[in-house]
């Protein structure tokens, strides 16, 4: 046998939350509850309680039973709020070097999944992975994926996407795609010696070189200078901010083989090589026949 509460009839400026008790030995109890017209069934048992709405997630109703065996049954508004994604782009990036895409991603009720869709520099199909919760959690928290090294220069484009638990989506950007600069690694050239020189041992020369990069300006650059003969190879000096030219004291050494050799490395690590043409140093004291 079935008994039925009184039926209650909410206006739409009714707060949808309503108090009914659980009389002797009910064992089901129907509630029709009427909210902005629109007629809906809640079947529960004390120990086997399903909610399901129109547009509302499942589970919408929060269902409460006190000691005097009150129950309680609270409506929630159905959500239909997207994410919001915060997400500062990037604009460049290094040739073969991971990107990493960090976005904080935030839901008034919990963020389901995030995916980010990128293009590699050679302008194929968008690919599509995973982003994973880092920090935070799924109603405020900061989700990261990365993008594989691009082994060319040029441009790649990628957006991010969130969804919660009611299927309301949002973009990073809204329309359209990030795109990112794959810049390639620093250069360097050394302009003296030019080769041929014949260099006095303990005497200072200078050793002039230009440093370049598309990202860092020349003061964020490091160049390392060595010099090589039959003795192998020792450094000359470390060079912060590329400044050029870079005054040597020549070492006390005879050899015709002698080579500059010059290392510049960039704010991401990223290296690039020059060498010199030979050129003698000689430190023999100049003999006297007579």
């Amino acid at each position: 046998m079935i008994r039925r509460p009184p039926r209650s009839t909410l206006s739409s400026s009714s707060a949808a939350s309503d108090v009914y008790k659980r009389q002797g030995w009910t064992r089901w109890i129907v509630l029709t509850e009427r909210v902005q017209n629109q007629s809906e069934n809640i079947y529960y048992t004390p120990h086997n309680i399903t909610v399901s709405k129109s547009g509302y997630l499942n589970g919408y109703a929060e269902v409460n039973m006190n000691e005097s065996k009150t129950i309680v049954i609270t409506l929630n508004e159905p959500d239909t709020s997207p994410p919001v994604i915060s997400h500062s782009a990037l604009t460049t990036a290094k040739i073969n070097q991971e990107i990493d895409i960090v976005a904080n991603i935030t839901d008034d009720v919990k963020v389901n999944n995030a995916t980010l869709h990128y293009q590699n520099v050679e302008r194929s199909h968008y690919l599509t992975t995973n982003m994973t919760l880092i920090s935070g959690n799924n109603q405020s928290g900061d989700w990261s994926a990365t993008i594989p090294a691009q082994d060319k220069t040029g441009t790649i484009s990628y957006f991010i996407r969130a969804n919660d638990t009611s299927g309301n989506n949002a973009t990073s950007p809204t329309m359209g795609a990030h795109i990112v600069q794959i810049t390639g690694p620093p250069g360097i050239a050394i302009t003296k010696p030019k080769g041929g020189e014949i260099w006095t041992g303990g005497s200072i020369q200078w050793i002039e070189f230009i440093a370049t990069d598309t990202e860092d300006a020349p003061g964020n650059l490091t160049v390392f200078l060595n010099y090589t003969s039959g003795a192998g190879e020792v450094l000359i000096a470390e060079v912060i901010g590329a400044n050029s030219p870079h005054n040597w004291t020549l070492p006390t050494i005879n050899a015709t083989d002698v080579k500059i050799i010059a290392t510049v490395i960039d704010s991401d690590g990223n290296k690039a090589f020059a060498e010199s043409p030979m050129f003698t140093i000689d430190s023999s004291m100049p003999e006297i026949f007579l």
